[in-house]
């Protein structure tokens, strides 16, 4: 969490759930939280990712210490979310339950950035596509340069990334000869 309306999640989860070694319970954690937060919204965080109160941080698995962290992460209402590969240690479903809980903050107005190297099921749930190669972005676009594919069970975005990926790759070959 930093400025307000701003919320960033990413990779530190380990440090920023570190109380998980020491063993709290999700109570423990929600009473730090009880004064600046919306009840509704905290009973609905903890329903739709599954939390149960009574967990024991130093007891649990990375998939439900990550849904902890998000949880806490999504309190308070947000302005712009900046998301870095905070699904990959969910599994499908809880990744699937929680982007449909992100598409809806988006239509009430929020902005959400999300890195991720995961394209499952993302082909409708972006509107723009951002690019970065070795630091820089190289494109900025709507979500509809992604076309549908036939003859394939393989995400159309995933491999519209692959081809990306490989045109990198044919670049940094031609620029060492």
């Amino acid at each position: 969490t930093g400025p307000q309306g701003l919320t960033h999640m990413g990779s530190e989860w380990r440090k920023s759930v570190s109380f998980a070694q020491i063993g709290v319970t999700v109570n423990q954690m929600l009473d730090v939280y009880k004064i600046a937060t919306d009840v509704n919204r905290r009973e609905f965080l903890l329903k739709l990712l599954e939390i149960d109160r009574n967990w024991c941080t130093c007891e649990l698995s990375d998939g439900q210490l990550r849904r902890i962290q998000i949880m806490l992460g999504l309190l308070q209402p947000f302005e712009l979310l900046l998301l870095d590969e905070i699904t990959v240690d969910l599994d499908c479903y809880m990744r699937t339950e929680l982007l449909q809980f992100l598409k809806q903050e988006t239509e009430r107005g929020a902005t959400i950035i999300y890195a991720t190297h995961i394209f499952d099921g993302l082909e409708d749930w972006s509107s723009q596509i951002a690019r970065l190669c070795e630091g820089e972005l190289t494109m900025y676009t709507p979500n509809d340069i992604i076309k549908p594919r036939t003859g394939t069970l393989v995400s159309p975005l995933y491999l519209t990334v692959v081809e990306w990926i490989k045109q990198e790759l044919e670049k940094k070959k031609k620029k060492s000869k």
